[in-house]
């Protein structure tokens, strides 16, 4: 039986954190990795700006103004604060601030990197964050690309084609851990090594780089059953893309573009569209099987303190109402 179900994905500021955030300003992720902590709820100022942040997971980018910010971290729902720190914002820059240790408890800030890359390139960086472990190695297709990486420290940036690779991991003499990536164009990476010395865990962070001047955006979801490679203009762009997949807005040159959806691995087309992206617009690319819709999305409406819901039905022969606290978005 074909799987068909409701699309419902956001179009917030974090899809094009560089694009949008105001002239001058900082941009905080913040990153939950302390074993054995349950959810939290992040304050930045007095203000609730995360709300129910679990272990292993990522807010999105947040606006803050160039300066220094008081961050206030409290269990999920409740008054009592574990912690608080001054957190500086720097202009321009985005950090990503990552809690992964309890002695002291706080978060150490990352820069990321969101300098445009050419199609087909993606961006990926290394953090150690499991506490009172041993230095990182890492291999990269079975080439050394890190060693001896300290906790808390980070790895310079690599830039690489876009495609699946594999990665091994090894904290300290523990046995090498194995994980694979579906590595996607235009997007930046930053791989994030946490949990315990005996129970490694890795968790990967993305965000879009930023586009050219006159770039616009696209993003892609397949909802088909079969695993897919998409390809613009022949370059490989995503792979592996499983279903459920829905990729980040990725920026591409104002353009008409063609667009080639193949079976993972192989060489034969299932499906071909052609997608013309106008500069600061925003399209939706929908896989499913061998059809392909694309649905443009409008911008206007996206700031720094709004962002915006689209709704595709991919149910056939159906009519669906979607609500949001009794408040209906789309019937």
């Amino acid at each position: 039986m074909k799987r068909l179900i409701l699309l419902l994905i956001a179009t917030t500021l974090a899809f094009s954190s560089a694009l949008f955030a105001q002239e001058g300003s900082g941009l905080f992720r913040f990153v939950h990795s302390i074993p054995g902590v349950g959810a939290v709820d992040v304050y930045i100022d007095g203000e609730l700006a995360v709300i129910d942040l679990g272990y292993g997971s990522a807010s999105n980018y947040i606006a803050v103004a160039a300066d220094t910010h008081q961050v206030v971290v409290r269990p999920t729902g409740l008054r009592t604060e574990l912690w608080r720190q001054q957190v500086g914002a720097i202009a321009d820059v985005p950090l990503t601030l990552v809690a992964a240790g309890i002695d002291p408890l706080e978060f150490v800030a990352y820069e990321d990197g969101f300098s445009p890359v050419d199609l087909g390139i993606t961006r990926f960086r290394l953090i150690h964050a499991i506490e009172g472990s041993a230095t990182l190695d890492v291999l990269f297709e079975e080439q050394a690309v890190v060693t001896d990486l300290a906790y808390q420290a980070s790895s310079g940036a690599f830039d690489i084609e876009t495609g699946t690779y594999s990665f091994s991991i090894a904290v300290g003499d523990n046995e090498p851990v194995i994980h694979d990536f579906n590595l996607i164009s235009n997007t930046s990476y930053m791989i994030l090594v946490h949990g315990t010395p005996n129970n490694p865990q890795v968790t990967a962070l993305t965000a879009p780089v930023s586009g050219q001047d006159n770039a616009g955006f696209a993003r892609f979801a397949n909802f088909g059953e079969q695993v897919v490679d998409v390809y613009v203009e022949d370059v490989l762009i995503v792979p592996n893309a499983e279903f459920g997949l829905v990729t980040e807005h990725l920026p591409l040159v104002a353009g008409t573009y063609a667009v080639d959806v193949r079976a993972a691995g192989t060489s034969g087309t299932m499906a071909q569209a052609e997608l013309t992206v106008s500069a600061d617009g925003a399209s939706t690319l929908v896989i499913l099987g061998d059809e392909i819709s694309v649905f443009d999305g409008d911008l206007s409406g996206v700031t720094v303190e709004n962002g915006a819901v689209n709704v595709i039905n991919t149910i056939a022969d159906s009519t669906v109402t979607v609500a949001i606290d009794e408040v209906v978005l789309a019937s």
